[in-house]
């Protein structure tokens, strides 16, 4: 059967992508309201760029790390089927580099286009077709080192509108335009930092005085430690990925 325009996904140019073959089979997450105890796995990536390292000009548009990923997700579907799939993937940030290998300008079009590179390229629909993915941005979202002093100095509002568009609207949690959210699988709380958008710069600010997640951040932060009500709690950023077991009784963990 032919795609309708409204249910095609499309190549930069436009013309249609190869219909699935089979329906795109997924998994919602388990409701944390059960209370029930949770035995998961998930997976944590960040920095691509196509054709990196570079393969010659008939793989332009290959993101080789995508490539080892899904080898690794069909190796444990035929020879390990035993084990725990992996429930969704967290990609914290440098999806796309706006600076290499110049910097393209803060042009709207320009950042939108990086985007849609990468969703056009077989490598990573090999992984969105297969898993969930939860988006956070780091600095070559916007360019090298940047830091937005919680001004949204530029380039932020054109980066961050493709960043929105492409990776952000999927993500859970996201209220008052803030790219930092929280989400849960079960008895198991997320909470995905932005450490761009409110970072002081290092050259021109007192070291008494920096901040990487300003104040408002930090409050929603301390909330969430302080009242969330989950066995594990897990802290994610491209800087690091840590957890917390709280003390709360369990019986199925």
């Amino acid at each position: 059967m032919t795609p309708s325009p409204t249910d095609a996904l499309a190549t930069a140019n436009r013309t249609l992508l190869p219909y699935p073959a089979h329906p795109v089979a997924f998994r919602t997450f388990p409701d944390p309201r059960l209370g029930l105890g949770s035995k998961f796995r998930f997976l944590v990536s960040s920095c691509i760029t196509p054709n990196f390292p570079y393969k010659g000009p008939f793989h332009r548009r290959s993101i080789h790390g995508f490539d080892l990923l899904d080898k690794y997700l069909h190796h444990r579907k035929e020879n390990d089927t035993a084990s725990i799939p992996p429930e969704f993937l967290l990609f914290l940030g440098d999806f796309i580099y706006a600076d290499v290998p110049v910097y393209i300008g803060d042009d709207k079009d320009a950042y939108r286009r990086l985007y849609r590179r990468n969703y056009n390229s077989p490598s990573f629909r090999k992984i969105y077709e297969q898993l969930p993915i939860l988006h956070a941005y780091d600095d070559h979202e916007f360019k090298n080192n940047y830091a937005g002093e919680g001004y949204d100095v530029p380039p932020f509002a054109n980066a961050s509108d493709a960043f929105s568009i492409y990776n952000a609207a999927a993500n859970h949690g996201n209220q008052n335009e803030s790219n930092y959210h929280s989400f849960q699988y079960g008895d198991t709380a997320f909470f995905v930092l932005d450490t761009r958008r409110y970072r002081s710069p290092v050259k021109s600010t007192d070291p008494s005085e920096r901040s990487m997640l300003g104040d408002v951040q930090l409050a929603a932060l301390n909330k969430w430690l302080s009242h969330a009500s989950v066995y594990y709690q897990n802290l994610c950023s491209i800087n690091d990925t840590v957890y917390r077991s709280t003390t709360l009784p369990h019986s199925n963990s």
